[in-house]
């Protein structure tokens, strides 16, 4: 690693020198690539031209040394590009493979074999056209030669004379091992590959920061690592900046509304006060009926203002029993909640030594477990339950688990639902829905129980169902501080 460290200390700094470097080592890398292919090619085809030209020289080498008696000492003898040795028997080696021919020399038929060190890719190119008599020995031999070439690796022919003595012809110049046509296009694969491997950590440099800052939001300490660009380090200070600077605005914009939301209680406390001497009824009733409104709407600002603003620790806790309590405290004032939790939950299969999967059951108190911050949880979970129970006609909760590592709850209410239209904007601060009329509020339940929840890494998500509106809560199980 630390070897990787100081390859990338080396690299540029700025952006404008980084992409003109990565765009130069690609295009040597593709450079080489192709020398490397093109040299291996031309070496081929040469090789393979000088086969097919050389087939009368070997033509007169079988045929001058056809004639050679038994009893002659072993000697070479060359026809260039072949070299001829006359041996006393067939040279037998288990280790080699044997392809054996019939050559059609004019009027001259000869018992013939190639011998190679493995089974050979191509073996149909060594016929010699043996059935084709307007052929001669010269077209004959050029196309057995060019076809033991074409196999790329180190090969003999062998020709059985009549008293069983053997000639053996090598070519050392074009039947020998080469790279084949893909083992070098796959070499040269590979040589891109691993330059592009080089250059790698180097586009890394160039991504990594910016992908970190989109990233910016969700982890806001995330740092840009010791090779990011000039660039990205400067648009980083730049965000930081105007971060701080919303930051700031917000909390003043936060302390306005919290001195604002403060100070009217008072008002109207005292209009409250002033309300209950009136002696016409009527009229106190729709003067109660504002002073109640704007009521909640104090006590809803400073509700979400103290959310953002109330600490809290993350620790351990069950979900489950902290649903199932908040469930009690609603049927002991007569309000219908229910809690469907089942009493084992079924999360995967396992594995058996004797075959199979056998399923893992978990115990409902190991299901719920989570880290959080639960009194800001039971805040949220009582807004919802709230809405349930005001614009529909119960709350029915269950608590599932989504086989990885979140929690989902689950709540229907029976109700009417939201309009589709609306669905968007019901979580906005103040944003109430259709039943508006109906029912008081201050339109920030929705919007609380979304801060807390994505405060805690989650989503809030509303849809309407056969059971009125159904809200569903995703929660993971790991929380950081």
């Amino acid at each position: 690693m630390n070897g990787l460290n100081q390859l990338l200390g080396l690299f540029p700094r700025r952006l404008s020198a980084r992409l003109p470097l990565i765009a130069i080592l690609s295009f040597l890398a593709g450079a080489l690539a192709a020398w490397f292919l093109l040299i291996a090619y031309q070496n081929r085809q040469t090789d393979l031209q000088i086969a097919e030209m050389t087939g009368g020289i070997l033509a007169r080498v079988v045929e001058q040394n056809w004639q050679v008696e038994k009893n002659m000492p072993v000697a070479i003898r060359q026809g260039l590009p072949y070299e001829v040795q006359h041996l006393e028997a067939f040279p037998a080696n288990p280790d080699v493979h044997v392809i054996p021919l019939i050559l059609s020399l004019d009027d001259l038929r000869v018992r013939a074999a190639v011998q190679f060190k493995s089974a050979p890719p191509r073996p149909g190119l060594l016929r010699a056209n043996p059935d084709n008599s307007n052929v001669d020995a010269n077209m004959r031999l050029s196309s057995l030669s060019h076809g033991i070439a074409r196999q790329d690796m180190e090969a003999n022919l062998l020709i059985f004379l009549s008293d069983d003595s053997v000639l053996l012809i090598e070519a050392p110049q074009i039947w020998h091992d080469r790279l084949s046509e893909a083992k070098s296009m796959l070499l040269a694969l590979i040589g891109i590959i691993g330059m592009l491997a080089a250059i790698f950590p180097l586009s890394l440099s160039l991504t990594i920061p910016f992908k970190k800052l989109a990233q910016k939001r969700e982890n806001p300490r995330a740092s840009l690592g010791s090779f990011a660009s000039e660039e990205a380090i400067a648009i980083q200070d730049h965000i930081n900046s105007l971060q701080r600077q919303f930051d700031r605005e917000q909390e003043s914009q936060i302390q306005s509304l919290a001195s604002i939301s403060h100070d009217l209680r008072t008002p109207v406390t005292r209009l409250r006060l002033r309300a209950e001497i009136m002696k016409e009824k009527e009229m106190q009733e729709k003067f109660l009926s504002d002073l109640e409104e704007i009521s909640c709407l104090v006590e809803g600002a400073l509700d979400l203002l103290s959310v953002r603003k109330l600490p809290e620790d993350h620790f351990k806790f069950s979900l489950d029993s902290l649903i199932q309590s908040l469930c009690d405290d609603y049927c002991d004032i007569g309000k219908d909640v229910r809690f469907a939790l089942p009493e084992q939950i079924e999360i995967g299969g396992v594995a058996s030594v004797f075959g199979g999967t056998a399923p893992v059951l978990v115990s409902a108190e190991t299901h719920g477990m989570m880290i959080g911050q639960p009194k800001k949880l039971r805040r949220a979970l009582v807004n919802l339950i709230d809405n349930s129970l005001k614009y529909g006609r119960y709350a029915d909760i269950s608590l599932g688990y989504d086989g990885s590592d979140h929690l989902i709850i689950r709540i229907t209410d029976g109700g009417p639902g939201i309009p589709a239209e609306k669905m968007d904007q019901v979580m906005l601060p103040f944003v109430r829905g259709h039943w508006s009329k109906l029912q008081r509020g201050s339109g920030l339940g929705l919007s609380i129980a979304n801060e807390i929840i994505k405060h805690h890494k989650g989503e809030l998500s509303l849809k309407n169902g056969s059971d009125g509106l159904l809200v569903e809560v995703h929660l993971p199980r790991e929380q950081s501080n």
